[in-house]
């Protein structure tokens, strides 16, 4: 994702999967794909991983992430939303018509629904989802896009799922935390504004371990800045804000 804006088991030997497909390696540089599972993996720990421009390069490839006023035509032809992040908790949908206008209003763009427009973008991202035995797209595996100009944020929040994010332009300013308030949440939690300017309310309570979640990202979070060919790994739920 993005644009300038995740027990022993044993893995598929990537030399033998199509060549383009990304093998979970070509991710967690400097760590080998066991150190990975073992340590961070298993553990719910993120990574940031060592630039690799080879895999920028593969990705900005694909018409698509390379051409984001492409990608959102595409996207709207399918009466696609895309999602715009900002602050204060900023969190709303534009139909991906409109969409382009906001980035050079200090938006970030979501851009989800990728795999759906791109069968390269799909391809590429399957071996990861093979060697990590997820479901293939539209069960498990989606591709997302993230775009934004100098400045952008998205507000603390958490997902429900396994990211990887690859850099490919730009740098981008991270906060991080693990989650100590629930586990394996079926929900992504983004503290956001309601119309009548009240905060929306946390919905999982009945599987939290604390129901106390914050409404803002843990203040002991670590701070890091990725740059073009990076690959930040967020377990499951795991706090994240970004500029």
């Amino acid at each position: 994702q993005g644009r300038g804006p995740e027990a022993a088991c044993q893995l598929r030997d990537a030399h033998a999967m199509p060549t383009t497909m990304l093998a979970l390696k070509d991710l967690v540089r400097p760590l080998s794909v066991t150190e990975f599972v073992e340590k961070l993996w298993l553990a719910e720990r993120h990574l940031q991983s060592a630039p690799c421009m080879e895999l920028r390069e593969r990705l900005l490839e694909i018409d698509e992430i390379g051409d984001i006023q492409l990608l959102l035509r595409k996207l709207d032809k399918l009466d696609r939303r895309v999602i715009l992040l900002g602050q204060p908790k900023f969190r709303s949908r534009v139909r991906a018509a409109d969409a382009y206008a906001f980035l050079h209003q200090g938006y970030n763009l979501y851009i989800r629904y990728v795999e759906e427009v791109s069968a390269e973008a799909l391809a590429l991202a399957a071996g990861v989802g093979t060697q990590l035995g997820i479901a293939p797209a539209p069960n498990a595996l989606a591709v997302e896009v993230f775009t934004a100009d100098a400045g952008a944020t998205a507000s603390g929040h958490y997902d429900h799922d396994i990211n990887f994010q690859i850099l490919l332009e730009g740098e981008k300013h991270w906060r991080v935390a693990p989650n100590r308030h629930i586990k394996n949440p079926i929900q992504a939690y983004h503290p956001a504004l309601g119309t009548d300017g009240r905060e929306r309310p946390f919905s999982e309570e009945a599987y939290a371990m604390n129901v106390a979640v914050p409404s803002d990202i843990p203040a002991d979070a670590e701070e890091f800045v990725a740059t073009p060919g990076t690959v930040v790994f967020l377990p499951r739920g795991y706090w994240h804000e970004t500029r």
